[in-house]
């Protein structure tokens, strides 16, 4: 079922299912409520493998070269327990360029929506239903902009004539590339990576998922709504 899974396309039908040839049988794998906005998966695995071909189906029409107009503001699966916050909820926060893995739109849905935050984000549950926790590495690289001088980049290039970027020249200090690597305790482990959650490879000493290699292939998408 994988392969089909992974290589079929999802269809979006005006009663609101979702469905998927599968092993030559057209199978339901989700259904879109256009009043509430919410797609609800039939299995676990599907909302894993699928959100992305998903939220194509439903957010573009003309062979994916136009939007739908439909959006997808909330996730769910069939059985998979809902959440019911209590109190005041504020508002999502807005999404940035990195989509639904903005830090404050993750830390929204994890405070407030978690159950929907572990199958938007792909979280790995143990057997009591909440996330698995390990110790992780994260490597970050950022460029580090030194044409002022203040970060000590300048004074160690010889020249003084700074680098070569691209089609400029910079007169003094290079634009320099810094990667760093943490070592951080008890966190979350989860198909996609966000400030909050970290994937299997980033694991230390490594984590076993239980899923074939290529089993999960929007690990790396961003999962933003359709739009």
């Amino acid at each position: 079922m994988s392969e089909e899974i992974a290589t079929d396309p999802v269809k979006f039908h005006k009663n609101g299912d979702l469905t998927q040839d599968i092993d030559g049988s057209k199978t339901v794998i989700g259904h879109y409520d256009r009043k509430k906005r919410h797609v609800e998966f039939e299995t676990l695995e599907y909302s894993r493998k699928l959100m992305r071909q998903v939220s194509a189906a439903i957010g573009t029409v003309a062979q994916g070269t136009q939007s739908s107009g439909l959006v997808i503001e909330t996730i769910g699966v069939k059985g998979f327990e809902r959440d019911q916050p209590t109190g005041k909820v504020p508002p999502r926060p807005k999404r940035g360029p990195l989509g639904d893995q903005t830090p404050a739109v993750v830390a929204w849905y994890f405070k407030y929506y978690p159950h929907e935050a572990y199958i938007r984000y792909g979280v790995f549950l143990d057997e009591n239903g909440d996330p698995v926790r390990k110790k992780v590495k994260r490597r970050t690289t950022e460029i580090v902009d030194d044409r002022e001088g203040d970060k000590g980049y300048y004074n160690d290039d010889p020249t003084n004539q700074g680098q070569r970027v691209a089609n400029k020249s910079w007169e003094k200090g290079p634009i320099g590339q810094l990667t760093t690597e943490e070592v951080i305790d008890d966190q979350i482990i989860a198909r996609r990576p966000t400030h909050m959650t970290f994937t299997p490879n980033e694991v230390v000493g490594g984590f076993d998922t239980g899923e074939e290699d290529g089993d999960n292939p929007d690990e790396t998408t961003s999962g933003e709504d359709a739009q």
